[in-house]
């Protein structure tokens, strides 16, 4: 199938995944409360961290791995799923103690998300392994039907039980867990994997070379997101965080369209031979996204505030201006994102590394200025200008890492 084809498949589920995702960020909103909510944003960012550590970059690298035919497929499968049972069983106790003993969480609470975090490390490693095989629908099954069931479980246990942050992560773990068992089945009726004590370390090596980049990438958009809740809850409290969670909802679910594209154009890179093709297929997509986010921005600007007071009520009214400023660094991220999975897909993982300390250093310096004065609002204009910085870098690496295209190239008129 074609980049086209594919990038349909992506935005069509992924309407279906956005939809799903309003409707569950409205819900949890108007029952939990902006104190309940700020709460439960820290927990779920914090799994998605954890998460993230402990993959180190690996399944993203896996697109790259198995794009280029570095080894036989069979040998990347059988020992990715070794490793991951080895990365589960060995990480699970040690996480719980560091939960209940370190950071004071309840025995219930620190079960469940330590249950969350070594259900989603095999789970990520398994939809990236069908994103390397260009199989997008059936990654785009997964995402949408965990999101489904995610919001379907949370809606019974309003219905049957009062609703709290504990059954809400206890469907979040039950939904990650169901989708899992339903992708292991799918893979051992497809592929032949084997379960042995011994795997082919060559192939983490190469993992660990080119994810540790990605790793950083990856991990640096959760951190920044970490900081700007630490700075938050710090000089405002958990309410300001839960507003700014409600302001980022939708900027966070209009820039998943652009990172859907992202994610397809890594890929079609990582088996691309011809830098041509990838440069000038990154350029079409990079202006039609930012053609397509004008008719999103501009309408934002005049209407947020009304937007919020429909969507999710009363409580959270003040914040349509952080809606409109998050909205605009969230395209901005999205546009990044398409520059570097280009650049990945080339094999320069590297730059993830780079943008990822200039997120940091913005982020801090800004954030601990801005967030006191101005609350959440603050930490929108915060993110803003690190999104910024971030586009502008890696806008300059594009172009220099590709000598042939210019600053004209983004406005259509590329040699």
């Amino acid at each position: 199938m074609s980049f086209l084809q594919h990038s349909t498949q992506m935005i069509f589920w992924r309407g279906i995944g956005i939809s799903t995702s309003l409707l569950t960020a409205v819900f949890l909103a108007r029952i939990l409360g902006p104190e309940d909510r700020g709460v439960l944003a820290i927990i779920i960012y914090s799994i998605t961290m954890g998460t993230l550590m402990l993959q180190l970059g690996f399944p993203q690298a896996l697109i790259y791995i198995i794009g280029q035919k570095l080894y036989p497929e069979s040998s990347i499968l059988s020992t990715i799923l070794n490793y991951n049972l080895i990365l589960v069983i060995t990480a699970a106790f040690p996480g719980y103690l560091t939960l209940y003993y370190f950071f004071g969480m309840s025995e219930t609470r620190a079960i469940i998300v330590i249950l969350s975090i070594i259900v989603s490390i095999p789970l990520t490693f398994g939809r990236h392994i069908l994103l390397a095989k260009k199989q997008f629908h059936y990654y785009s099954y997964s995402v949408v039907f965990e999101l489904t069931l995610y919001l379907m479980l949370i809606a019974l246990f309003t219905i049957w039980l009062e609703i709290s942050i504990n059954f809400v992560l206890i469907s979040y773990a039950i939904s990650l867990s169901i989708t899992l068992i339903i992708l292991i089945i799918y893979f051992f009726k497809v592929y032949t994997l084997e379960i042995k004590p011994k795997f082919e370390i060559n192939i983490l090596k190469l993992c660990f070379k080119h994810g540790i980049h990605l790793f950083a990438t990856g991990f640096g958009g959760f951190f920044i997101q970490r900081i700007n809740y630490y700075f938050l809850e710090l000089f405002s409290g958990t309410r300001s965080v839960g507003f700014y969670t409600v302001a980022n909802s939708l900027p966070s679910i209009f820039s998943a369209v652009p990172q859907q594209l992202a994610t397809v154009i890594y890929s079609h890179s990582s088996g691309e031979k011809d830098d041509s093709n990838r440069v000038h297929l990154t350029i079409k997509i990079f202006c039609l996204v930012f053609v397509v986010s004008l008719f999103i921005i501009i309408p934002m600007c005049f209407y947020a505030e009304n937007i919020v007071l429909i969507v999710f009520g009363d409580a959270y009214a003040g914040i349509g201006k952080a809606m409109i400023i998050l909205t605009i660094s969230m395209t901005l991220a999205g546009l990044t994102s398409l520059l570097f999975n280009s650049i990945a897909g080339a094999g320069l993982h590297k730059y993830g590394t780079v943008v990822l300390f200039i997120n940091i250093i913005t982020l801090s310096i800004s954030g601990f200025i801005l967030i006191p004065k101005n609350n959440f609002e603050g930490a929108a204009i915060s993110t803003l200008i690190t999104s910024f910085v971030s586009f502008v870098y890696i806008i300059i690496v594009f172009i220099t890492k590709n000598p042939k295209f210019h600053l004209k190239s983004f406005l259509g008129h590329g040699k």
